[in-house]
């Protein structure tokens, strides 16, 4: 049996939608579709934006948002970012070198802002709301917030690359390089947004050392190589670096992790050790483990860490959106994701004592 809901009360649906285990029990496209690499999972696991194993369009490779719910799908060009809900997208018009900033809700589309001499900023990041948007210049050298209507304002201090901003929109990690070669000296900044101060709270040289993110406490996610060799290949060890200067290790050096994702919001840290999931709070140090079926090719998760995407090994060279699990992230809590008013038509299964019907569908 088949049962139309005009959903009303968000909460009701979504319990038709996740199953046992927090693995999110959701028909995926009729088609299955060849996957070249992930791109981006909304909080609620409903949404899902991949690259297609396709040929490249003239523009570069075609991201493809799938709704799981239904098993639509649509292309977007070739994304660049994506807010939280993947509501909003940044796409890049190559070789024109210009880039939309897109509200896929409403349809509207607007070029992101160019530099001094003309030339595009260059797209660093955007806020969960898809409403601020981090850039680089080129023409002075400089980052640059750019707000949805068009307000700006400049990094207070010269000379620096634009590598994240949080996701509430208030800090900004900067990186200025001062040596003659790409192996640095580096300095690390943050930039407070509310206050306007910047503060320098990491240096190094060479690649053995970086940073990631940075979360809406100021919290910096940042990967520390063992090794003493810059060129060695192995296992990293990262740790977050509150706001007081506290160090807090997040993962140990020399574990044997398959994929890695840190959310959007810099609260939590999600890597694979065989078939467990394993999320870490970069907040409480706290963590917690999942366990799924297969191997991992790649991973993302949700902007406030909410669920994981994760790509597992199919056909040998060429997964589908079959080989695709989308699961919840453990100590984090998934937002319902469907509108009031919006029908989706589901399977419905009946429970002993209960009649095939609406209520069934409550009680599964």
């Amino acid at each position: 049996m088949r049962l139309t809901i005009v959903a009303m009360i968000a909460m009701s649906m979504v319990a038709v939608a996740v199953g046992a285990g927090g693995v999110v029990a959701l028909p995926a496209p009729a088609t299955p579709i060849g996957v070249l690499s992930l791109r981006a999972v909304d909080p609620s696991g409903r949404f899902v934006i991949v690259e297609p194993n396709e040929p490249p369009a003239p523009s570069g490779r075609i991201a493809t948002l799938i709704d799981r719910l239904t098993g639509t799908r649509r292309d977007l060009g070739t994304v660049v970012l994506t807010d939280t809900a993947l509501d909003t997208v940044v796409t890049s018009n190559a070789p024109a070198d210009s880039y939309d900033w897109r509200d896929l809700r409403s349809g509207t589309s607007r070029q992101v802002p160019t530099d001094a001499a003309g030339t595009s900023l260059r797209p660093a990041d955007l806020d969960r709301d898809g409403q601020l948007l981090l850039a680089q210049s080129l023409t002075p050298w400089a980052a640059i917030v750019v707000d949805a209507d068009g307000g700006q304002s400049v990094a207070p201090i010269a000379d620096v690359a634009a590598v994240d901003m949080s996701s509430n929109g208030r800090w900004v990690l900067l990186v200025r390089q001062e040596g003659p070669t790409s192996f640095g000296p580096f300095k690390a900044f943050r930039w407070d947004r509310v206050t306007g101060n910047v503060a320098q709270f990491a240096a190094w040289a060479g690649d053995k050392r970086g940073v990631l993110g940075i979360g809406d406490s100021g919290q910096v996610v940042e990967r520390e190589d063992p090794n003493d060799d810059p060129f060695a290949l192995g296992p990293s060890r990262y740790v977050s670096r509150r706001t007081d200067g506290t160090i807090v290790e997040l993962v140990a050096s020399g574990t044997q992790y398959s994929g890695f994702a840190l959310s959007e919001d810099g609260g939590t840290l999600a890597y694979t050790v065989g078939q467990r999931l394993v999320s870490v709070s970069t907040l409480s140090g706290a963590s917690a483990d999942a366990s799924f079926d297969g191997v991992v090719l790649e991973m993302e998760i949700s902007g406030g860490g909410e669920s994981a995407l994760i790509l597992r090994a199919g056909n040998p060279g060429f997964p589908t959106t079959a080989d695709l699990l989308v699961t919840s992230v453990p100590g984090r809590v998934a937002s319902p994701r469907i509108a009031a008013g919006e029908t989706v038509t589901a399977p419905v299964a009946g429970v002993r004592g209960v009649p095939v019907d609406a209520s069934a569908v409550v009680l599964n």
